[in-house]
């Protein structure tokens, strides 16, 4: 997937609104997206039994006529989506009073039939997925060769060691080698004739940590660059003005506001487009980054 860009937007739902078209996109895009409702200390308790005091969220897909629905209350104001596939989407106010919401989202471009399946290798977390074959014929497997499938045996040993389900390594391991010119389709996950791989699911998906102290003050200010896949944003404890989140031109009425002690869970490549500003100066934005 390829980077579009990080914006944000707010929305005032009238009481009671029903079906309101908060975001429309041109072409279905990947969607990471977060949504906070600005006035929550004003809202009364959410109500299941009575099925009241709540703002619903639909995230549509026009093509698969899928929606995936979420749900925010006074209680719990933030909500973090990452990875659907949407080009619209709704919002319903169950409140008896107006809701402001603000909602900061990263685009992705959808990945094409045919692309290689390694960029979203490190996705997954938990469970097996089978992730690459090779094809027919004679695959070299370290020294060595099987003429053609199917391959029957079962393997118990690698150099002389013994392995056993769910071992991840052995001392004189068994490479496997998979050509890089094959391609599979979007979706797909078996091919004829194949040699399955595996991923263990106690693999971990995050293998570097970042952690700064940004000053913040009247002028927006850049996030040093930190090749990032999930990143939290905090208004430090000992501050005294609220900080506001953004792009490059971001101000203090326009961006997503952080109040004091307050976090936010950002899905986005690089913390380099993330901006902040406060209407004063020595304030400090916390920040901790995962890739």
């Amino acid at each position: 997937m390829a980077l579009v860009g990080s914006f944000q937007s707010e929305v005032t739902l009238a009481a009671g609104a029903k079906n309101v078209v908060i975001l429309t996109l041109p072409s279905l895009y990947y969607i990471n997206l977060t949504v906070f409702i600005e006035n929550s200390a004003g809202l009364p308790a959410k109500d299941i039994a009575g099925g009241y005091n709540y703002v619903g969220i639909i995230l549509s897909n026009w093509q698969t006529g899928l929606a995936e629905n979420m749900y925010l209350y006074s209680e719990n104001s933030v909500k973090v989506f990452r990875s659907y596939s949407i080009n619209q989407m709704w919002a319903t106010n169950n409140y008896a009073q107006p809701v402001q919401l603000s909602i900061l989202y990263t685009l992705f471009t959808a990945p094409q039939p045919g692309a290689a399946l390694v960029e979203d290798v490190t996705q997954i977390v938990g469970g097996t997925q089978v992730i690459g074959e090779l094809p027919a014929g004679t695959n070299v497997i370290g020294g060595v060769t099987q003429g053609s499938p199917p391959w029957q045996e079962n393997l118990i040993e690698v150099g002389g060691a013994a392995i056993s389900l769910g071992q991840k390594d052995s001392p004189g391991s068994l490479p496997i080698t998979v050509a890089n010119d094959q391609t599979v389709a979007l979706g797909q996950t078996t091919m004829a004739d194949s040699l399955p791989a595996t991923i263990a699911s106690d693999q971990a998906t995050y293998h570097t940590i970042y952690n700064n102290q940004i000053s913040v003050g009247t002028t927006a200010t850049q996030l040093p660059s930190f090749n990032s896949q999930l990143v939290l944003l905090k208004n430090d404890d000992g501050n005294t003005n609220d900080i506001f989140i953004g792009n490059s031109a971001v101000t203090t009425s326009n961006g997503f506001k952080l109040i004091i002690g307050q976090t936010l869970v950002v899905s986005i490549a690089n913390t380099s487009y993330i901006y902040a500003v406060s209407p004063a100066s020595g304030n400090t934005l916390d920040v901790l980054g995962f890739s």
